[in-house]
């Protein structure tokens, strides 16, 4: 007698053979085969935001800048350093890695608010400029590096124009090859901007053999500034008494730039005239920036060494070496070396060089530097002190300097 087979054993084998269809189906690569329902539902799946690659497919961040050039406009020199955002995307499918940001000058930086940002992140790197001590176009760039494999590195092109809050002509004072004994001296022009602007101090930092007084006041106006502007001619000499060789200081101006109308007005500029070196009043005691102009100067003396300082070429360590000094008088005057020494830094005096002092035929001195090259140490450097009967010049320091070459055996 046949077997009756109940419902719920019949749905049993149903959804038995439904399943190995389907996974035949799947091998095979033929669409599957899907039970019907009584219900007729069906699930929605949403897409996912990042979905995993599928297997073989290579994945890449990809930077994408919204601009690659940044104009900061105009500045003062004694701005605050300024500040812009270059915003960016990572248009890849795998994470973006900021790997360095580096500037072609020491007015720029840049800075990634992080370092890594995920497929269709955006991000922001802050770049700086600083005008402080710059002048007029300014053009510098940004460099991102990154693990974009098509482009790894990108530019940003910085722009800006500086302008001077005080102008100054010349920038650096030089009194070239001045006589001993013969002071000399010559003009500054300190130009401000606006109808107030003041000089309240004129101070020198680092020696006696200069000074300065204000000649002249007045507006001028100059092209491509906006405005009147004020402009000081100051007379900088250099004294007769100012010892032979270079001689360096700084002349430090205190003014009221920044201040407007508040200012020490014709009191400051009165003090100024008449003790250029002690000029000050309260309201330069304020805390200004101070402007500095270098000064140097060359005095000749009536002793003339050629050359003035000595390169020893060709040093070799354990070798004998020699170098040649001249001396005369400039106005080919008599004079007389009385003494000399050699000085040179951690030697001992055993170990010194050693002066051989010949007068020439020609007329003063033949001074021969004989030595030995070193055997521990990289350079030579050291003086030659002589001492001479010439007033104002008793002593002559002449430098010598080289490197020492080991020697292969």
């Amino acid at each position: 007698m046949p077997q009756r087979v109940g419902s719920a054993e019949r749905v049993t084998k149903a959804w038995r053979g439904l399943v190995m269809a389907s996974a035949l189906a799947a091998v095979a690569g033929l669409p599957m085969v899907h039970a019907p329902s009584s219900t007729a539902s069906a699930q929605v799946l949403e897409p996912e935001s990042n979905p995993a690659p599928a297997p073989g497919v290579r994945t890449s961040p990809s930077i994408q800048l919204e601009t690659t050039t940044l104009d900061v406009g105009r500045l003062f020199d004694t701005d605050q350093p300024v500040a812009q955002v270059i915003r960016f995307t990572n248009n890849g499918t795998a994470p973006l890695e900021i790997v360095d940001v580096s500037a072609s000058c020491g007015c720029t930086a840049g800075k990634p608010d992080k370092r890594f940002y995920q497929p269709g992140e955006s991000g922001e790197i802050e770049v700086t400029f600083n005008p402080r001590n710059r002048n007029g176009q300014q053009r510098t760039r940004v460099t991102i590096r990154t693990n974009d494999p098509v482009r790894p590195s990108q530019v940003i092109n910085v722009s800006a124009f500086v302008q001077k809050r005080v102008i100054l002509e010349p920038a650096l004072i030089n009194f070239q090859r001045i006589a001993k004994g013969e002071g000399t001296s010559q003009t500054l022009q300190v130009t401000g901007r606006g109808e107030h602007f003041e000089i309240e101090e004129i101070a020198f930092l680092e020696g006696d053999h200069f000074s300065a007084k204000i000649l002249s006041r007045e507006p001028v106006e100059i092209e491509g500034e906006d405005g009147t502007m004020i402009r000081y001619t100051l007379e900088v000499t250099i004294s007769p008494d100012a010892p032979v060789g270079t001689n360096h200081d700084r002349i430090r101006l205190r003014t009221n730039e920044g201040r407007g109308e508040e200012s020490g007005g014709d009191q400051a500029q009165t003090v100024a005239r008449e003790n250029p070196r002690e000029a000050t009043n309260g309201a330069a005691q304020r805390p200004l920036a101070p402007i500095d102009i270098a000064i140097t100067s060359s005095v000749l003396g009536e002793i003339v060494t050629t050359p003035d300082r000595v390169t020893l070429r060709g040093v070799q360590a354990g070798r004998a070496f020699t170098s040649q000094i001249r001396i005369t008088h400039r106005s080919r005057g008599e004079f007389r070396i009385l003494d000399s020494k050699v000085t040179m830094a951690g030697v001992k005096e055993e170990d010194l060089p050693g002066v051989v002092i010949q007068p020439a035929p020609e007329g003063g001195y033949r001074v021969l530097l004989n030595g030995v090259g070193p055997a521990n140490e990289r350079f030579v450097r050291g003086e030659i002190i002589l001492t001479t009967n010439v007033r104002g010049e008793e002593e002559l320091r002449i430098p010598f300097f080289g490197n020492v070459v080991n020697v292969r055996r």
